[in-house]
């Protein structure tokens, strides 16, 4: 509680950061978060706008090889996951995760935005961990990130970030729908373009 007071304090001081989560009242865990990645702030604005539940990030096994973000990481119990391949290890760990009623978050995209749109390429697999999970998806949009934080940068600009957080697939409709269906309503619930939204 007291790491969520000082992160979202000056997370709303120095980069205005607003959160709409109306879209999940009353929602309870398990269930799967995903987001698009705009930015190097994306775990701590995820952190913010998702409290008071308590997530488990799936990670790139990159960071992890850093010691710092690997003690970080490790504390916000990161599930590690290699980039673009089948990983069934880190399915594994979160398939354990939501079976004890958990949350997991991941960025289908990824990687970082290059230029203030998804970057990467989201993979269909995403749809078949859904379906796999069989628990409901909330997404966590984010317009703002990427032109406060963009990645080609070192330094923060001073800015506004407006996240919302809605619902975007029951469980009776991720055991329904098809594969292309869910897969189609996840890209479409965390795209963001923060030029057109900045306009």
């Amino acid at each position: 509680h007291g790491t969520y007071i000082l992160t979202s304090s000056y997370y709303r001081r120095a980069y205005g950061l607003t959160t709409d989560k109306t879209g999940i009242s009353g929602l309870k865990p398990p269930f799967l978060v995903v987001s698009g990645h705009s930015c190097w702030l994306d775990y701590m604005i995820a952190f913010i706008s998702m409290y008071p539940y308590r997530m488990n990030y799936v990670a790139a096994y990159n960071f992890l090889r850093n010691r710092i973000l690997n003690r970080l990481l490790c504390l916000m119990g990161a599930i590690s996951k290699y980039q673009f391949k089948n990983d069934l290890k880190a399915v594994k760990k979160m398939k354990q995760v939501i079976d004890r009623g958990g949350i997991v978050t991941i960025y289908p995209y990824g990687c970082l935005s290059n230029d203030g749109r998804p970057g990467g390429f989201a993979a269909f697999g995403i749809a078949k961990l859904i379906k796999f999970l069989k628990v409901p998806v909330v997404a966590l949009q984010t317009n703002g990130g990427y032109l406060t934080r963009p990645r080609w940068t070192k330094q923060a600009r001073r800015g506004v970030i407006q996240t919302k957080v809605f619902q975007v697939l029951s469980r009776d409709e991720v055991s329904t729908l098809s594969e292309e269906e869910i897969y189609s309503r996840i890209i479409e619930s965390i795209y963001f373009d923060d030029y057109r939204w900045q306009r």
